[in-house]
């Protein structure tokens, strides 16, 4: 069962994905309800605007660095500054911006994936590195993928963000 950090999320479980989630062995560290605030704000589509993030579950193993926001939308967006896919590219941007000083590489790779409750949230080519997934899938994202962490190298960053998490 994964090691789970943050409120305990059991009585609010977003759509699932928590319970989901816990079938993960214990090699994987899902730390729920994440908000990181950068010092400064940063470039982000042109613009300096990118400041803060709320991340639903992150989720640290040996395989890698995995960003979750679950939505529970359809896919009409009224507003260009809700779209879930920018959301959720610019919550990697931060995830990754505060995870870097650990590792002094471009290497360091957040996988980002915008979690649909509805199957009709689809790819958007505009934000190429966002997965849209669903949570029969989700666990997929860490399937055939080799270790690239090591053990401390987890622990590290488990430490760091753990103190982005809310209890």
């Amino acid at each position: 069962m994964a090691i789970i950090y943050g409120k305990n999320k059991k009585e609010s479980d977003e759509f699932g994905v928590l319970e989901k989630l816990s079938q993960l062995n214990d090699d994987y560290h899902v730390l729920c309800d994440v908000t990181i605030t950068l010092l400064d704000y940063v470039k982000y589509n042109g613009k300096k605007d990118l400041g803060s993030a709320q991340m639903d579950y992150v989720i640290i193993s040996k395989k890698g660095i995995v960003l979750i926001l679950a939505k529970d939308w359809s896919t009409i967006f009224d507003n260009q500054d809700v779209n879930p896919h920018k959301q959720t590219d610019g919550a990697g941007k931060v995830l990754w911006l505060s995870l870097k000083p650990l590792y002094n590489t471009e290497n360091l790779h957040v996988i980002t994936v915008l979690l649909s409750t509805h199957p009709n949230i689809k790819y958007d080519p505009e934000y190429k590195h966002v997965l849209v997934s669903d949570l029969k899938r989700i666990n997929h994202v860490f399937r055939n993928k080799g270790e690239i962490f090591s053990e401390r190298d987890v622990k590290r960053m488990v430490d760091r963000i753990r103190g982005y998490a809310s209890y």
